[in-house]
């Protein structure tokens, strides 16, 4: 495996986790509009709140994860709502 970077989505990567989860499917399946709102999502006083990681080699997209974080400070709970890898990639410990 190359050197693998896992980072925060940003919204240049949107198209590119779109094309990747629709490629997948098992993947759940959300509207590109979900993904823009995640990155947008700046309110740190809500109950819920997401974080969207991408994997990518060499500025190539491998993967992406989704995640909720329900709650505030010492009363949270999380949870994995989404981890998709391309296929070329599985196997290989990105996900």
């Amino acid at each position: 495996m190359k050197v693998l970077r896992v980072r925060v989505a940003k919204a240049a990567d949107v198209a590119g986790v779109v094309a990747l989860e629709r490629a997948t499917a098992e993947a759940p399946h959300w509207r590109e509009g979900e993904y823009a709102a995640m990155l947008d999502a700046d309110d740190l006083d809500s109950r819920v709140r997401r974080c969207f990681f991408v994997a990518e080699a060499k500025g190539r997209l491998l993967g992406f994860a989704v995640g909720k974080v329900i709650g505030s400070y010492g009363e949270s709970v999380a949870e994995v709502e989404s981890v998709v890898v391309e296929e070329a990639a599985r196997r290989s410990g990105i996900g």
